[in-house]
C-alpha cells in the first residue's frame, strides 16, 4: 500500500524542563508531533500519476506540492480512500489542522475501523489543544476493539497529557495484559511516572524498555532520548549528551535528540555543534518559536551577526519575548547599526513598562545610553591635528614614539558596549513554548 499513516503519539519525549547554564535553551524542546511513515515504502523514481508524484513530494517534505499533487489526482477520483488519507496527512504536516480534522472525519465516517484514520484524527485534536475530543474518539473506538495495542497507546499519552494518571496506568495494564512484549506500552508507562518525577522507577522501566528492544533487533532511539531526558532531570549532564549521542547513531536526523545535544551545546559555547542540531531541529519544526530562537542565538554566538539577525526577527514575529529583543539589540549593536539598536533597547524597554531617567545608568537604561553615546562619538567630527608652534615642539612631535601615545592604564570599552564577538547575555534563553 503506497499509504502513509501517522505516528503513534508515544513517541513524543518528556515535557521536560531543562536546567542549564546561562544561554542555553533552559526550557524543554519542543515535543515532537505525529510525524507520517510509510508503512510499505513504494515512492516510484518516475511517478506515472498525480498520486506517485504526491507521495514523491510527501517523502521529501514537499507538503505544499504534495497537497497539490494529491488534489489533483482526487479530481479524476474522489473516492480514492489511499489518496484521501494522505492529503490528510499533508493537511497536518502543513499546521492546516482545521482542514486536515474534517478531511480524517470524513475518512472515519466512511470507515470508523479505519484505526489509521483515527488516531490521526486523535492526534489531530491533540495539535489543537482538544484533549476531550481526541480521548472520546480512542475510547468510542476501544468499543468494537478493546485492546487494539495503538489506540490504547495514545489514548495513555492523551490521559497523561490531562494528567489523569490512574486512567493511564489502568490502559498500560489493559494493553500489557494482552502483550507483555508491547515496547511502547513500557515507555507510555515510563512517561507517566516521570511527570509525577518518579525518577528511579522511570529509569528501571525505560531501561527494561530498552533491553526488550534489544533482544527484539529493534533500534529505537526514542528511549535514548527519553533516557537522556532523565538524566537531565537528575543533573548527568555527561551521561544525558551520551544517551542523545546515542539515540543520533541511530537516527542521524532525530529531531528531539538533535535539539537536546544542540541546546546543551550552546550550554558550553560550543557554537559550531549547536547550529547543527538545531538546523536539524529547524527543518522538523521551521514554525516553532523555541527551535527557531535557539538556532538564532546559536549563529550570535559563531558571530555570524546577518543570519543570527534575521533568525530572532522570525523568532519574533512568532512571539514578542524579552530575552529574544534583548539579544537581537545586542547583535545590532555588535554590526554597528546603532539606530536599529536603539529602537530594539526603546521598544523593549516600552514592552517591560520602564522609563530611562537622565541618571539611570544600569541594565537596559545603560545599554541603551551606551549605544546613543556610541552614535555620538561616531558623529562628532574628528579633531583637527595640532599644528607645531615651535621649533621645539617639532622636535617633540618627531621624538614621539611609533603609533602615538600610549592608552591610558585601565581604559575599558563604555558600559553596555559588549567586546566584538561577545557571547550571547546572562540569561538569554527561549521562553517555554507551548505543549502540543
Amino acid at each position: 500500500m503506497n499509504v502513509f499513516s501517522m505516528q503513534s503519539l508515544v513517541r513524543a519525549a518528556f515535557p521536560l524542563a531543562l536546567s542549564l547554564a546561562a544561554a542555553c535553551a533552559s526550557t524543554p524542546p519542543p515535543v515532537e508531533k505525529p510525524k507520517p511513515v510509510i508503512e510499505a515504502p513504494k515512492v516510484e523514481e518516475r511517478p506515472t500519476d498525480s498520486f506517485g508524484a504526491g507521495n514523491e513530494a510527501f517523502a521529501a517534505r514537499q507538503f505544499d506540492k504534495a497537497l497539490a499533487m494529491y488534489d489533483s489526482f482526487l479530481q479524476k477520483d474522489p473516492k480514492h480512500s489511499q489518496a484521501r488519507f494522505n492529503r490528510a496527512l499533508a493537511l497536518n504536516e502543513l499546521g492546516r489542522y482545521d482542514e486536515a480534522e474534517s478531511a480524517y472525519e470524513q475518512l472515519v465516517g466512511d470507515d470508523p475501523k479505519s484505526s489509521e484514520a483515527v488516531i490521526n484524527l486523535g492526534a489531530v485534536y491533540k495539535n489543537k489543544g482538544e484533549i476531550d475530543r481526541g480521548i472520546k474518539i480512542y475510547e468510542t473506538y476501544l468499543k468494537d476493539d478493546p485492546f487494539d495495542s495503538r489506540v490504547l497507546n495514545n489514548l495513555v499519552a492523551l490521559y497523561r497529557e490531562k494528567k489523569d494518571y490512574g486512567k493511564a496506568i489502568q490502559a498500560v495494564r489493559k494493553l500489557l495484559m494482552r502483550d507483555k512484549n508491547n515496547i511502547d506500552a513500557y515507555k507510555n508507562l515510563a512517561l507517566v511516572y516521570f511527570d509525577q518525577k518518579k525518577f528511579k522507577l522511570t529509569q528501571t522501566i525505560l531501561e527494561n524498555a530498552q533491553s526488550m528492544a534489544k533482544t527484539a533487533g529493534i533500534k529505537d532511539p526514542d528511549i535514548s532520548v527519553n533516557m537522556g531526558l532523565l538524566y537531565l532531570a537528575t543533573g548527568d549532564n555527561g551521561r544525558a549528551m551520551a544517551a542523545f549521542k546515542d539515540a543520533i547513531s541511530l537516527s542521524p536526523m532525530h529531531p528531539l535528540a538533535n535539539y537536546n545535544i544542540a541546546a546543551l551545546a550552546l550550554a558550553h559555547r560550543d557554537y559550531d555543534l549547536a547550529v547543527k542540531g538545531f538546523k536539524v531541529a529547524a527543518e522538523k519544526w521551521p514554525n516553532d518559536f523555541e527551535v527557531i530562537a535557539s538556532l538564532g542565538f546559536a549563529y550570535q554566538g559563531l558571530g555570524n551577526l546577518a543570519e543570527a539577525e534575521k533568525l530572532l526577527r522570525k523568532a519574533l514575529e512568532m512571539k514578542k519575548d524579552e530575552n529574544v529583543m534583548l539579544q537581537l539589540a545586542v547583535v545590532l549593536q555588535m554590526a554597528e547599526r546603532a539606530d536599529d539598536a536603539i529602537l530594539m533597547f526603546k521598544e523593549l524597554i516600552m514592552l517591560k513598562g520602564m522609563t530611562c531617567g537622565p541618571d539611570d545608568m544600569d541594565g537596559l537604561c545603560g545599554r541603551l545610553k551606551g549605544v546613543e553615546l556610541m552614535k555620538q562619538m561616531a558623529s562628532k567630527p574628528a579633531e583637527p591635528e595640532e599644528k607645531p608652534k615651535a621649533t621645539g615642539d617639532v622636535d617633540k612631535i618627531f621624538n614621539q614614539p611609533e603609533g602615538g601615545a600610549e592608552p591610558s592604564e585601565g581604559a575599558a570599552p563604555a558600559e553596555g558596549t559588549p567586546a566584538e564577538g561577545a557571547a550571547p547575555a546572562e540569561g538569554a534563553a527561549p521562553v517555554q513554548p507551548a505543549t502540543p
